[in-house]
Formats: structure tokens, sequence, C-alpha cells
């Protein structure tokens, strides 16, 4: 005779709360930045795509299912730090700073919809020659390019918090500062604070 027994499913994450899962995402989180402290908008040397070892779990679990992407979004794109790079370092092809900049834009503006789940945001100089956060040739960048950049951040992520900046930056024209003095001001939120990268 044959007797069937009920099985119990196997625990599965989609049996926990919000709450409990919010927890476990920010875990994720909060090991990943141990390693890498922002998820980064930068070009990469072509060994390290698709490397597991570089791979965000936070980014991961926002790919299983609806659910899972509603939690893990506010937390992935909670800080964001774009690398703009001044020169050609190991080997990677150049590309125009202003070219660069313009692609970070469209980024931004092709994902409205995440733009309001940034709370701190950073530029970081980079280059190979000089020290962290100093431009080469600094007469040559009399107009930084990256201000429009800045003032398309302070209109698009309303719910920013943090915005560090390289202390080199010249704000575009630099007998014109208005631009940018304005896109602080018209930003919504009182809890906003600026901050200069340190020289090194």
């Amino acid at each position: 005779m044959t007797t069937i027994t009920d099985v119990d499913p196997p625990p599965s994450l989609e049996d926990l709360p919000d709450e409990l899962l919010h927890g476990i995402i920010e875990l994720l989180d909060l090991d990943q930045r141990i390693h890498v402290p922002f998820l980064t908008a930068r070009r990469e040397l072509r060994w390290f795509v698709d490397r597991p070892f570089f791979r965000c779990p936070v980014d991961s679990m926002s790919l299983i299912n609806h659910r899972l992407r509603r939690l893990s979004l506010p937390i992935l794109f909670k800080n964001i730090c774009f690398e703009l790079q001044l020169d050609a370092a190991y080997g990677i092809p150049d590309v125009e700073l202003k070219r660069e900049v313009q692609h970070l834009i469209k980024a931004l503006k092709c994902n409205a919809h995440l733009t309001p789940l940034i709370r701190n945001l950073s530029i970081v100089y980079y280059n190979s020659s000089n020290p962290p956060g100093r431009r080469p040739h600094l007469k040559a960048y009399c107009k930084d390019p990256e201000t429009l950049l800045i003032i398309d951040i302070l209109s698009r992520c309303t719910n920013l918090q943090h915005l560090e900046l390289p202390r080199h930056i010249v704000f575009g024209d630099i007998d014109n500062q208005h631009p940018i003095i304005e896109a602080l001001n018209r930003h919504p939120s009182d809890k906003l604070r600026l901050k200069f990268q340190s020289v090194v």
C-alpha cells in the first residue's frame, strides 16, 4: 500500500515580509561596499567585463522578479559615482571628456524613473599620471563640460542629499557662476549638502 505524504515546499525568499527582505538586501549592499564603495559609471578594462567577482549582488537580486526589483532599486541607486577619465590610462583608447559627459546626461534622461532614488552622488576626475582629483593642463579646461552634467543632476535627482565634487572643478565659465548657483538654489530638497574633495 502506497502512502501519500504531504511535503512542505522548500523555504523561499518570497515567503519573507518586505521588511525582512529589505534588511537582507541592505546587508548584501554593505558587503559590496567593503570592496567597491559606489555603483560607479566609468569605462572598464575589457578583462573586467562579466567577471563574477566584480558583479554587484544587489544588482543580481534586482533581476529575480518584480518584487525584489522594487525593494532592490532604492538601495542599488542610493550611491552613485561618476568617474570622468581625463587621459588614456592602461591602454584604454581615450574618449573626449565632453563626449563622456554627453553619454552620462543621456543615461540620466533615459532612466528618469530611477533618478529620484539617488541620495548620494560624487564626480571624480581620474587620470593615470596625476594625483586623483587633479585635472592635468588646467588652463585647457577653463570651461568644464561636466558643469552641464551637474545642472542636469540637480534638476533630475530631486531627493539628492549629498553632492561631492572635485576640488579643481571650475563650474563652466569662471566669470559666470550663475547657472550652477541657480541650479543649487532651485533644488527642492532642503537636505542637500555640497562637498568638495580634499587635495591628495
